[in-house]
């Protein structure tokens, strides 16, 4: 059960990121990089709990194409999706070292 929520995520996650790139006209190439890079990760084999880690080298991209509209939210707002983004993270990873013992 949890391999497929984080499945579920992970492409859903990839879907809002395509299509927000798509809206704000970001160039073609660059959507394909990224789609590329999600679909190898959704496909390779392996643990899905540690295929996140396969986006970092893409993570730049949906952080520039969310800066602008979040640069008009209210501070208090950001504060709370970056302070909740970092929890989750940390979460995340203290999953990962509590599930594993070795190297994913």
């Amino acid at each position: 059960m949890r391999h497929t929520a984080v499945l579920a995520v992970v492409l859903l996650t990839a879907a809002a990121v395509v299509a927000l790139a798509l809206d704000r006209r970001v160039p073609w190439p660059l959507v394909a990089v990224v789609a590329g890079a999600w679909l190898l990760m959704v496909a390779t084999p392996g643990s899905p709990y540690s295929k996140p880690r396969f986006m970092l080298p893409f993570l730049p991209v949906p952080l520039l194409l969310a800066a602008r509209p979040l640069a008009r939210v209210p501070l208090g707002v950001r504060v709370c999706l970056y302070g909740g983004g970092a929890v989750v993270s940390g979460w995340y990873a203290a999953g990962l070292l509590v599930l594993f013992d070795g190297s994913p």
